[in-house]
């Protein structure tokens, strides 16, 4: 919505443990929601998302010209 992107999911997982006399379950399940600001001189209506393999990778065009940014890392 806007310049705003959110990514909204639930997941669930189910660990199951037979041993001699026992039989244990566990279940998590739970839902989560993430907002990013999308950065100034992207395409927002161009925007695509793909899930494979457990990863979901989300791609953001930028506008032809837009200028990318340079960030220097000190190594100590």
């Amino acid at each position: 919505e806007g310049d705003v992107l959110t990514i909204s999911g639930e997941k669930a997982a189910e660990k199951t443990k037979d041993e001699r006399k026992m039989h244990r379950v566990e279940r998590v399940v739970g839902s989560f929601k993430r907002s990013f600001t999308l950065p100034p001189g992207s395409k927002a209506e161009e925007v695509s998302a793909t899930y494979k393999d457990g990863v979901l990778t989300v791609k953001v065009p930028k506008h032809h010209g837009a200028k990318g940014r340079e960030i220097h890392i000190k190594a100590e």
